[in-house]
């Protein structure tokens, strides 16, 4: 009481003054409030001065709950925004999803950061892969959506190490490639004097076929968006800290899908799974199969390359016996033999059921067994695949030849007992009668299939497409996902019989990883 009768004899000037201070530094709490929830809605307040010729204006951004990045701009020129040149972005090693520079040819160029708001959440590049059979689901829940909203269909790989190569090398490439071709993009219009910038993404028509764009919007420009195909790649970039990624086949598809300027732009995830077979899927799908089956859309495209493993690392007792009864043979008898048909059944006795009782369906008997375990398990693991939704396009492949020279290898073992480093042709014979007979008689209701003979890409004369001889390397994963692209955009003609030379795309001739 004794404070409120002291402050009751304080002067009224004194009193305003109070209330005045006290007036002031309320409005300054809301104005900072308000600013903060205007920031957090992803706009940029952008008002030029005079001034800025001389000098560059400095705003801040932050990208939903991400954090602050800068916006610098120096104009191109004062007046009216119709004479000023227009402004021109291109991207740097990082990727849009780390920085995009806009400006014109004779000013510094503006700076945006821009980056995911779930980036911070996810997980390290050493943990993406530290999971050497295959991804861990949780990755691959985080990496589906974003491919989904930056690709019009995706590319999905299915089977063993022939797609899922990452544990084999250590090269590494930019998750987003910055220095590809078209790497520079222009901006329709230049900046406006004055008004309101947002960063937006949004999908549009352009030349009959959608697009998926980002940019700038600007109320006084109408089209104030530009695009470019590396967007496909930035969910890889998004994701993975740091922004880099091993260069396995997935990583060549995304590459080399975004460098097309023509037909559907795809993204390509890993869901094959290294050292597995074809036996141990007869009656249970693994639980990245299983990812695919329940993700898979109608306009996707399946690759699907398996059954290697199950000669050369995990050979059931019967696979022994029949590789063996037809290496004993005479080339001239394979190159008369014929499958009439097999089991249309699973196979679960390692090879004693079905399998074996193909082989009264051909001749050569044994010809009948890798029938029925390269056509019709094939067939049965496929459909099990898409047994929700039928993709648009499945790429089926029968195993590439492995390297011819004799190097250090975990498969030595069965190559030798195979003959292959003295007498690798008649091998090469066997698969290319196998992919004949059986692979490219695979049928899906629902889906166009194209077999895909990976010995043509990677025909074991080159030692540099292989790692430990039986996996493809960083250059052998380029030459097949370019081969897998030039599949899906142009099916190629019949590939069957005993050609060997590949018939390889302009882009693949002559190429390095």
């Amino acid at each position: 009481m004794r404070y409120l009768r002291d402050f009751s004899s304080v002067p009224a000037s004194t009193k305003r003054s109070c209330e005045l201070v006290q007036s002031v530094f309320f409005g300054a709490v809301l104005s900072v409030s308000g600013a903060s929830l205007y920031l957090h809605e992803s706009i940029i307040r952008y008002t030029p001065s005079e001034t800025e010729t001389r000098r560059p204006r400095t705003a801040r951004l932050q990208y939903g709950r991400s954090c602050l990045k800068t916006f610098d701009r120096r104009p191109a020129s004062l007046g009216s925004p119709s004479h000023r040149p227009p402004l021109r972005a291109s991207f740097h090693d990082g990727g849009l999803s780390d920085t995009v520079a806009v400006g014109d040819e004779r000013q510094s160029p503006t700076t945006i950061g821009v980056r995911s708001p779930d980036r911070f959440d996810s997980p390290a590049l050493a943990t993406f892969l530290k999971k050497w059979h295959g991804h861990r689901i949780d990755h691959l829940d985080l990496l589906l959506p974003r491919l989904r909203e930056q690709s019009e269909a995706l590319i999905w790989t299915a089977g063993d190490s022939s797609l899922d190569n990452k544990y084999w090398f250590s090269t590494r490439r930019p998750a987003v490639p910055g220095e590809s071709e078209g790497g520079k993009l222009t901006l329709a219009g230049s900046l406006p004097g004055g008004g309101v910038a947002g960063v937006r993404s949004c999908r549009r028509h352009v030349d009959g076929r959608e697009t998926v764009t980002f940019g700038l919007a600007i109320p006084s420009l109408r089209h104030s968006f530009f695009t470019h195909p590396t967007l496909l790649c930035l969910a890889y970039a998004d994701l993975l800290q740091p922004p880099s990624s091993v260069a396995d086949v997935t990583y060549w598809l995304n590459y080399l899908s975004a460098q097309r300027k023509s037909g559907t732009r795809y993204s390509a995830i890993n869901t094959a799974v290294e050292a597995t077979t074809l036996n141990e899927r007869c009656f249970k799908l693994r639980p990245q199969d299983r990812f695919i089956r329940d993700n898979l859309e109608r306009d996707d495209v399946l690759i699907v390359s398996i059954g290697g493993n199950d000669i050369a690392m995990a050979p059931s007792p019967c696979t022994v016996a029949s590789v063996a009864g037809l290496l004993c043979l005479p080339q001239s008898c394979l190159q008369n033999g014929r499958s009439f048909g097999a089991v249309p059944f699973n196979d679960c006795c390692c090879g004693f059921g079905a399998s074996l009782a193909s082989c009264g369906c051909s001749c050569p008997p044994c010809l009948g067994y890798f029938r029925h375990l390269f056509g019709t398990r094939t067939q049965l693991y496929i459909e099990a695949l898409t047994s929700k939704t039928k993709p648009k396009k499945i790429l089926v492949c029968m195993i590439y030849y492995p390297d011819e020279k004799v190097t250090p290898s975990w498969a030595n073992t069965a190559l030798d007992a195979l003959r292959y480093n003295t007498h690798p042709e008649k091998v090469q014979f066997l698969l290319r009668k196998i992919f004949e007979e059986a692979t490219s008689k695979i049928q899906i209701e629902g889906s166009e299939v194209i077999p895909i003979p990976l010995y043509h890409p990677l025909d074991g004369a080159n030692s540099e497409d292989y790692v430990a001889r039986v996996e493809p390397s960083a250059v052998g994963g380029k030459k097949m996902a370019e081969f897998f692209l030039d599949a899906i955009h142009s099916q190629p003609p019949a590939m069957v019989g005993p050609v060997t030379s590949a018939p390889t795309s302009n882009l693949m001739s002559g190429r390095s990883a």
